[in-house]
């Protein structure tokens, strides 16, 4: 831990600063879900389009959601995917994965997000290629 002495305790055991829990034991333990957002962030080093960001972070939020999975709870890896795919956005004007796509991208062989194989994937693994869609745990 660095810079000054933070006075806040973990709810679960009084004598833990919540900033020293790992990210499941901020999960588990705090209760805490973090939203995925540019606003919580500090800089998001994959796009500097922070509005069609957040716009296809709600909407990929969305498609998730409807579908009976979540996001990833890894803030940096949402911030590679969904911050790669808004510049795939806004370069040809669709969510292209950035984790399957050719370099350079092809816009006639490479898949918009979600790709069709997504629902396999994640019933096979319990998530994505791209590790952004997870199957809910219980």
């Amino acid at each position: 831990m660095s810079g000054k002495a933070d006075k806040r305790k973990c709810k679960q055991d009084n004598n833990v600063d919540p900033r020293e829990c790992s990210k499941d034991q901020i999960k588990n333990c705090h209760g805490e879900v973090k939203k995925h957002s540019f606003k919580n962030d500090k800089k998001n080093e994959w796009t500097t389009h922070k509005a069609r960001y957040e716009r296809l972070l709600k909407s990929l939020s969305t498609v998730a959601d409807t579908n009976g999975f979540m996001l990833n709870s890894d803030n940096e890896r949402i911030q590679k995917v969904v911050g790669l795919m808004t510049e795939n956005l806004v370069a040809e004007g669709k969510p292209f994965c950035p984790c399957k796509q050719s370099h350079p991208l092809n816009t006639v062989k490479d898949v918009v997000c979600p790709c069709p194989e997504w629902k396999t994937e994640i019933e096979k693994d319990g998530h994505c290629f791209c590790r952004l869609f997870f199957r809910k745990t219980k």
